[in-house]
């Protein structure tokens, strides 16, 4: 493609039919970054929090103990992320946040109970945003299964479905 000149830049203009083998290819494409992504996103977990070598982590953790798990965060980002499309950057930063200080943990969705500040009340996390998403997509996943998705699980998956989004 030849750049145009426009007012002293310099512009690429590319116009692409879209057509439905491309349609079909790009939907294959993004379900293959999603498990990439779902691959890194554990691993990252796993080394920042020190436990890289155990045996339970790994991609499609959860498809026994809950076969819908991934579908649901999905289902549940996607409609999240079409209602506020800028929420997409904010909860990969949220995940982001929550792995830099003592590993993926999902301290930073704590509130205080005490008085005592939490993670989630550090300067750096004051413009975090995205809590009640994970909240809204944490009650869908407790219904479907009780007590069997983690919290940190759940940031990976939903940073990495935002990603994807």
């Amino acid at each position: 493609q030849q750049p145009r000149r426009h007012r002293g830049s310099v512009q690429f203009h590319c116009s692409v039919p879209v057509v439905p083998a491309m349609a079909r290819r790009q939907r294959v494409e993004a379900r293959e970054m999603a498990a990439l992504l779902t691959r890194l996103s554990l691993a990252l977990a796993a080394l920042l929090s020190g436990c890289a070598a155990q045996p339970g982590i790994r991609f499609g953790y959860y498809d026994k103990t809950c076969p819908g798990a991934e579908g649901i965060v999905f289902r549940e980002t996607a409609r999240i992320v079409r209602a506020s499309p800028d929420l997409a950057a904010s909860l990969l930063r949220l995940h982001y946040h929550d792995c830099f200080v003592q590993g993926c943990d999902a301290s930073v969705l704590l509130d205080s109970a005490d008085g005592s500040p939490t993670e989630k009340d550090a300067i750096p996390n004051a413009s975090l945003r995205g809590f009640d998403a994970v909240a809204r997509v944490k009650d869908k996943l407790e219904k479907a299964c009780p007590a069997t998705i983690s919290c940190a699980d759940l940031l990976a998956l939903m940073a990495r479905d935002a990603v994807v989004l």
